[in-house]
């Protein structure tokens, strides 16, 4: 989002946040594994992870033959930027709600289980 802020020509502010960035996309292989640990059957971890890498990298990665501007590139490129910080804020904001919906799941389970074990989604 900082980059979309920047002037066109703040190179060396431009490239800081270059690094800063690199962290957003580190949630990708926590996301998989959460995936991966929220499902119960083998088969549907196969096809969850395949359905999650196909939609987020394979998809995911036409729009931003679009929304990478040619025509902005001496403004830096703002539409990019601005709809990146976007898609960001929107996973964000799904693995919170995902986060607070496992939970009450959870407590659900835990009152129908009555003392049984009972496989939990994990937090």
């Amino acid at each position: 989002m900082v980059s979309a802020l920047l002037p066109h020509d703040a190179y060396n502010a431009r490239y800081i946040c270059l690094f800063f960035s690199m962290g957003c996309f580190s949630a990708v292989g926590p996301l998989l594994g959460w995936i991966t640990t929220n499902v119960h059957s083998t088969a549907a971890v196969g096809l969850a992870i395949a359905l999650n890498v196909s939609i987020g990298a394979g998809i995911g990665q036409i729009p931003g033959v679009w929304i990478y501007k040619d025509s902005e590139k001496d403004k830096g490129f703002p539409t990019g930027h601005w709809v990146n910080a976007a898609m960001l804020f929107f996973v964000a904001i799904g693995a919170l709600a995902l986060r607070f919906y496992y939970g009450l799941k959870n407590k659900e389970l835990l009152k129908k289980s009555q003392g049984q074990k009972v496989r939990l989604f994990t937090l």
